[in-house]
C-alpha cells in the first residue's frame, strides 16, 4: 500500500510547489484586480484616486518580484 501512495503523494507535493512558485501569493490576481481599479477609477475621472492605487499597485509589483506575498490589493488607502 504505501509504495502505492508514494507516487501519488509525490505528484501531489510538486504540483503544489510548482503552483506556489509560479504565482506567489497570488501575485497576478492582485495585479489584475488593481488594474481594473484603475482602469474604473480613470472611467470616473478621479486622478486622486488613480494615483493612490498606482501606489499600491507598484508597492504589490515590488513585494511580489522579491516574492514576498504581505503586499495585498485589498489595503488599497482611501478606495
Amino acid at each position: 500500500m504505501k509504495k502505492r501512495l508514494t507516487p501519488l503523494l509525490t505528484a501531489a507535493l510538486l504540483g503544489g510547489a510548482t503552483s506556489a512558485a509560479a504565482d506567489p501569493a497570488g501575485c497576478t490576481a492582485k495585479l489584475d484586480s488593481l488594474d481594473a481599479r484603475i482602469a474604473a477609477a480613470r472611467e470616473a475621472r478621479a486622478e486622486d484616486r488613480i494615483a493612490k492605487l498606482r501606489a499600491v499597485r507598484e508597492r504589490v509589483r515590488h513585494f511580489c518580484a522579491r516574492r514576498q506575498g504581505h503586499a495585498s490589493a485589498v489595503d488599497a488607502p482611501g478606495v
